[in-house]
């Protein structure tokens, strides 16, 4: 795993697999980190649901994407109801898995009350979410279910945003592993709502192994999702 932030440092990716040399010195393991050279695999990329099927990468917890995500072919993906628009648990929540520290997913939905979601489990997430053309900013964690900001007037074309930006500082004064910015895109520029501490959606909040996963839930009625990014960010550099 790769936890960040300040002491006691958080993680928020679940389980990886990494290959190191391995050497052995006195009967101990002594790790060699730059022995082999792995090439980056790529995280970043689109969805506009123009293929017949979901591609492998799109899960839903609990249930098989497939049931509730329908391809409409030169129209998009319509998301069957999900949960009600008050309710913490999802029922219908279409996602993929954070793979990196730092990231930015956008989901343009022009049709119908809808949510993007980063979240461990239904006690920990945290929400862009438009119901009747008003944005808000929701978190919730445990009993806590809070509105933090709202914004009229946004139109539907307008996608909504998440961002996390990973800190590397590994002393500064209570820093968790990262900042989840809530927000949504205008003129291609992201506009934040709210600001969380990410160590509120953590492993070591939440408990589990498997981290985050970021997805897209129709609320109350059904919803038209037509397009979906996912994008690394350069993690900020190490402060000496």
């Amino acid at each position: 795993m790769r936890p960040l932030g300040s002491f006691p440092e958080s993680h928020v990716n679940g389980r990886e697999t990494f290959l190191t040399g391995v050497d052995w010195v006195d009967d101990w393991p002594v790790i060699v980190e730059d022995r082999y050279t792995v090439p980056e695999a790529p995280t970043a990329f689109t969805d506009d649901f123009g293929a017949p099927e979901l591609h492998p990468r799109w899960i839903a917890p609990g249930t098989d994407p497939r049931s509730f995500a329908l391809a409409r072919l030169g129209e998009g993906l319509r998301l069957l109801a999900g949960r009600v628009p008050a309710a913490t648990d999802a029922e219908r929540l279409l996602a993929v898995r954070a793979r990196d520290a730092s990231w930015t997913a956008t989901a343009t939905l022009p049709e119908g009350d809808a949510a993007l979601v980063v979240r461990i489990d239904d006690a920990h997430w945290a929400a862009v979410e438009r119901r009747r053309g008003t944005l808000s900013a929701r978190a919730v964690i445990g009993p806590l279910d809070q509105i933090l900001a709202t914004a009229d007037g946004i139109a539907a074309e307008y996608p909504m945003a998440l961002r996390a930006v990973a800190h590397t500082e590994q002393y500064s004064f209570a820093k968790g592993p990262d900042e989840i910015h809530l927000g949504y895109l205008a003129d291609d520029e992201f506009r934040t709502l709210a600001t969380i501490d990410g160590r509120y959606i953590s492993t070591e909040v939440a408990g589990g192994f498997t981290g985050r996963v970021i997805g897209v839930e129709a609320l109350g009625a059904d919803a038209l999702l037509t397009r979906f990014t996912y994008a690394p960010e350069p993690v900020p550099p190490t402060a000496s």
